[in-house]
């Protein structure tokens, strides 16, 4: 059982903190809104009045934050987890937030004795309350393997990405990433039902055989026969589902 404790206790810290409590681990919470806290006691969290109280006798100190302004102050402030936490308490910042805070905060954690690690997340609140966020960890190999004991219980998968800052910058890359592939899909979306015949006719002018563009000019071709050639290309799921039913459409309404 490790004495871990827990700052930032909102949409993501309260199921993560709570995955901790349900692994066996002591879970000493604190959060500005009152509203978070008493969520976080309903997972079994014990949550104090003051950041100062939280961090009593912690051997791990989690923080999960909006943004790089407010992992700085929590970590730098007079009051804050370096002046606060036990000199051997193992840091974990797991807030998604600029590189420049990240190593701004491995630097001044080092100074001051600290072993930290960057640990961003991927998985969004149902992977938290699962247990089956990535995480992304950036640090040294020692304290990636220390990190690694304490959050198993909330991980599908824990990757080290590399050294100092290298956990929010896979994060930040990983997100982009995310961003390009659902423009691609908004745009694609708009544009299969027309471009789909382009498709066709390169493969026609160039001698390659696409039997799956086929397919699908033929399903678009059907959707705009039955007077849905206005609406999404998504709609082209409704072929697939045995009964021709879409969650969320009513063709009664089109």
């Amino acid at each position: 059982m490790t004495v871990i404790s827990w700052i930032g206790l909102g949409h993501m810290g309260s199921p993560m903190s709570a995955n901790l409590v349900e692994a066996g681990h002591t879970v000493r919470g604190f959060d500005l809104d009152e509203r978070a806290m008493a969520t976080a006691r309903d997972g079994g969290v014990e949550t104090f009045s003051s950041m100062a109280e939280a961090l009593e006798g912690a051997e791990v100190v989690f923080t999960m934050l909006p943004k790089g302004e407010h992992s700085r102050a929590v970590y730098l402030g007079d009051q804050g987890v370096l002046a606060l936490a036990p000199k051997d308490a193992l840091l974990i910042d797991s807030s998604t937030i600029d590189v420049e805070t990240a190593l701004e905060l491995h630097k001044a954690a080092a100074e001051k004795g600290f072993a930290f690690v960057d640990a961003p997340v991927s998985g969004g609140i149902s992977g938290a309350a699962a247990g089956t966020l990535t995480f992304m960890i950036g640090g040294d190999k020692d304290t990636v393997a220390r990190a690694e004991q304490v959050i198993t219980p909330m991980a599908g998968r824990i990757v080290h990405t590399g050294g100092p800052g290298m956990g929010q910058s896979a994060k930040i890359v990983n997100n982009m990433m995310l961003f390009v592939n659902l423009e691609a899909c908004a745009e694609g979306s708009v544009l299969a039902a027309k471009d789909v015949g382009l498709a066709m006719s390169a493969g026609e002018q160039t001698g390659v055989d696409l039997p799956a563009a086929e397919l699908a000019a033929q399903r678009f071709q059907r959707l705009i026969d039955e007077g849905y050639g206005d609406l999404d290309c998504s709609l082209i799921v409704k072929y697939a589902a045995p009964d021709g039913k879409v969650q969320g459409w009513n063709p009664d309404e089109v």
